[in-house]
């Protein structure tokens, strides 16, 4: 709770003290893309559905795809257009926070499923 009502006053404080011309530090961007948690729960969602499909499509088309559309959606759903400075920062630290929690997950659950057996 306390992690997620951070961020919430960071994004308030960004949008009212803040001008855009001081925009967010990048490092300060992967950091509240990494734990954003409606993040997380889409790409565990993705890794789970890339396991149950497994055997028709395969495993790297399918994260591919779905790293890219994670971190396109998300900004688009939050304002910024697909064309401001704004998006092209986020969907570009978006798609290597993705691949970081993907691969977090998809090493996760391979050692889940070897424990198992």
């Amino acid at each position: 709770m306390g992690a997620a009502m951070d961020r919430g006053l960071r994004i308030a404080y960004q949008k009212a003290v803040l001008p855009s011309e001081f925009p967010m530090p990048m490092s300060q961007i992967l950091l509240d893309q990494l734990t954003d948690p409606f993040r997380i729960v889409l790409l565990f969602g993705l890794v789970y559905t890339m396991y149950r499909t497994r055997p028709q499509t395969g495993t790297a088309i399918p994260l591919a795809a779905g790293i890219v559309f994670v971190a396109a959606i998300i900004p688009m759903t939050l304002g910024q257009g697909a064309g401001s400075d704004r998006f092209l920062t986020e969907f570009g630290v978006g798609l290597l926070a993705n691949a970081v929690i993907v691969a977090i997950v998809f090493g996760l659950w391979q050692i889940v499923r070897h424990l198992r057996r």
